[in-house]
């Protein structure tokens, strides 16, 4: 190129700034989701948007089928991340609990190089969710909007199509028993005034952290107080991947003797783990307004 020749034309991101700051995206994370952004215009982006835009208000209760790349995931998401947001605009949404709810974008992206070292979204899947329409961080929980399906365990009384929300736990610090039913609280409110056409009264959780073993060898603390919060019902299944992943963030095979033990959680799945024990995933039920009455009764 001789000093002559004209300058480059300046590209606008892919990203704005808006909503970069709205997914709170790190710079980063940003600039290699840019790159990928190039390619936004391919048949298999566009087939993932559509998709996206074809679940938005029918509150799935499973992510999308096929096996698109994570990048075109990854770009069909922040594609359709700024529709998500008008569609929450467009009910009205608190765009204090928009910004909380999209947030996660980012949080899923640092949760990748936690786990992996390198830019990625494993946890595309999850964020599908919120593109649904029925997810929304409320307070420190959150809150996914589904039917009861035919194929899951019901707790007594509930029957497949009744409305429940799912409850999860993001990764944002303490379950202090008053943040947690300061959530429950806003979840009582919340959906009776967006999704008066989806009346709900009944939560569920499937977490490892509503294994029995957990309360029991940490009686007294803020997981144990929230596991005593639930109801079990259905049958316990074998999640070991789920206690290394959530409290490690590893995945796959791993020395166990590297890990480390700075805290009592830490500590009780590592001894849990090396005397044989496998942790559990178990299924709650709790009513969302401490005045309901129990499923069935």
């Amino acid at each position: 190129m001789t000093d002559s020749a004209p300058s480059p034309v300046p590209v606008a991101p892919a990203i704005s700034d808006d909503l970069a700051a709205l997914l709170d995206l790190d710079p980063a994370d940003r600039l290699q989701a840019e790159m990928l952004m190039a390619a936004a215009h391919s048949p298999e982006v566009r087939a993932a948007l559509g998709v996206l835009r074809q679940r938005l208000g029918t509150f799935p209760v499973s992510p999308p089928q096929g096996q698109p790349a994570q990048e075109v995931w990854i770009c069909a998401l922040l594609l359709f991340a700024p529709e998500l947001a008008a569609w929450h605009a467009g009910r009205s949404v608190d765009p204090a609990i928009t910004a909380a709810t999209l947030a996660d974008f980012g949080r899923q992206f640092r949760l990748h190089r936690t786990t992996y070292g390198v830019f990625g979204l494993e946890t595309w899947s999850w964020l599908t969710f919120h593109c649904g329409g029925g997810l929304f961080q409320l307070g420190r929980l959150h809150f996914l909007l589904r039917p009861l399906t035919a194929d899951e365990p019901r707790p007594a009384g509930a029957d497949t199509g009744d409305w429940v929300l799912d409850v999860h736990i993001p990764p944002i610090g303490s379950l202090l028993p008053p943040s947690v039913d300061d959530a429950f609280r806003q979840a009582a409110a919340f959906f009776p005034e967006h999704f008066p056409g989806q009346p709900v009264d009944l939560t569920v959780c499937y977490s490892w952290l509503l294994d029995p073993y957990l309360s029991q060898h940490l009686p007294g603390s803020n997981m144990a107080l929230f596991q005593q919060s639930f109801e079990r019902y259905g049958p316990d299944e074998p999640r070991q991947g789920d206690a290394l992943y959530f409290v490690f963030r590893i995945r796959g095979q791993v020395d166990l003797d590297r890990l480390p033990r700075d805290t009592s959680l830490q500590r009780l799945v590592l001894d849990r783990i090396a005397a044989g024990g496998v942790w559990q995933a178990c299924y709650g039920w709790r009513a969302l307004r401490s005045s309901a009455a129990r499923p069935g009764r």
